[in-house]
């Protein structure tokens, strides 16, 4: 259940109200997930998984050398949410390097 259906539901979500959802920003939902909010690290894992199955598709069509991901995933430091890369691939490597 995301933040939509909670406050549908009557349930509380202490960083955004019904009046403020349509302003919510995937900024707010990693600094709440970073402080260890559960709703916004399970926002912010399934748009990694998400993020990842798209990826996985444009990989298998493409097969490009390198994927170079920006925005909220690497700006968000703060959250380092336990997720790692896998290479399923016989033969897979994967080289990951933050920018400066």
């Amino acid at each position: 259940m995301y933040v939509m259906e909670k406050l549908q539901t009557g349930q509380k979500v202490e960083w955004c109200t019904l009046q403020e959802l349509d302003q919510l920003t995937a900024r707010k939902v990693a600094e709440e997930a970073a402080k260890g909010d559960k709703l916004a690290q399970s926002i912010y894992e399934t748009s990694a998984i998400y993020l990842g199955k798209g990826l996985s598709m444009v990989i298998d069509i493409l097969n490009p050398e390198v994927i170079v991901i920006g925005g909220i995933y690497t700006r968000n430091k703060e959250y380092d949410g336990t997720h790692h890369a896998k290479d399923n691939r016989p033969g897979g490597i994967i080289l990951c390097k933050q920018s400066m």
